[in-house]
């Protein structure tokens, strides 16, 4: 784990950690401690500092926890990931998944990924999908789909409804489904879905599927 993220890790909760105490913790000079604060603000992250008080998060978030994540998984869907990658930044997580060579050995394996932060997140027709650290739900799956299930069409559809069922099953209502695959609550724009297809004619595809969720986007 690196320095960084242990300090992100030490800072999650909102309140007040002292220089002192953090070089401490991380086992590094008060100046190292100053120049990590420095590295989140550039990311993106709003830290508040006080003179006789140290460093705060101006909001407590919740760092991502692959135990965490993996614990809370059905034995079904943990059976189906042959990879799962957790980061703290990548330029885009579906772009991440095109430049792995390996493509998962069945129709029923995927691979995952999902970051705190997109450098270069991507929407539909070359928009920027902004993406803040620790704010919001970035994260791409790809797996292979067979050439007859495209043919049937509505992939992009088929997605949006599962992670419209998803948010639902944790207790989100309100919600509407804009065609073909951007998800609304109370008339704004909660998530957007993005699908990348590459393969020979006639297939299997690799099909990868973006998904941004707007947690915290103020």
């Amino acid at each position: 784990m690196s320095t960084r993220t242990r300090l992100i890790g030490l800072l999650a909760s909102g309140e007040f950690r002292s220089g002192q105490w953090l070089g401490t913790q991380l086992s590094i000079s008060r100046a190292a401690v100053w120049k990590h604060i420095r590295s989140l603000t550039s990311a993106g992250m709003e830290v508040h500092a006080v003179r006789g008080r140290g460093y705060r998060l101006a909001k407590p978030m919740q760092p991502l926890n692959e135990d965490l994540i993996r614990r809370s998984m059905t034995q079904e869907a943990a059976s189906r990931l042959q990879r799962f990658d957790v980061l703290q930044v990548t330029d885009s997580t579906s772009d991440y998944l095109k430049r792995l060579e390996r493509i998962p050995g069945s129709n029923t394996q995927a691979q995952v990924c999902i970051t705190e932060l997109q450098s270069a997140g991507r929407g539909r027709r070359g928009r920027r999908w902004i993406s803040p650290y620790g704010s919001n739900l970035y994260l791409s799956f790809a797996t292979r789909v067979s050439g007859a299930r495209l043919a049937s069409g509505g992939l992009s559809l088929a997605v949006s409804i599962a992670v419209l069922h998803a948010l639902q099953h944790c207790g989100v209502s309100g919600l509407g489904l804009k065609w073909p695959n951007d998800i609304y609550f109370q008339g704004r724009k909660l998530a957007g879905i993005l699908l990348d297809l590459s393969g020979e004619s006639g297939g299997p595809y690799r099909v990868i599927a973006g998904i941004g969720i707007n947690l915290h986007m103020p």
